[in-house]
């Protein structure tokens, strides 16, 4: 599921991106690619932040063994481990770094 919306978020942000360097060459504004492709950044930071959430609550779940319905003793092995550390703390707030880059590189004067 998220990574088809991932790929419809990179298909339109390539729309947009070709319909704003059609523009561009043509010497037409170059607007409405802008928008388009504003669009798609948008889509796919709402895409990847429903799936932080549904990442943590299983997480969360998962570390303190609460299951959305519990049936019956545990089925967790006391093998497994969660490693879940400042690395991918990091990773998350270098994705969010990133698209916010993005949307400030695409401001249009009418957005602002």
């Amino acid at each position: 599921m998220f990574v088809t919306a991932d790929l419809v978020a990179l298909s339109v942000q390539g729309v947009g991106g070709a319909l704003a360097a059609t523009a561009a060459g043509n010497n037409k504004d170059p607007e409405k690619g802008g928008k388009i492709m504003l669009g798609g950044i948008v889509f796919q930071m709402l895409a990847i932040t429903i799936y932080m959430g549904l990442a943590i609550e299983f997480v969360c779940r998962f570390w303190y063994n609460e299951p959305f319905k519990l049936q019956g003793p545990s089925r967790r092995s006391p093998n497994w481990s969660l490693h879940v550390g400042p690395q991918h703390e990091a990773d998350v707030s270098g994705i969010y770094a990133q698209f916010s880059y993005d949307v400030r590189q695409l401001r249009l004067p009418s957005l602002t």
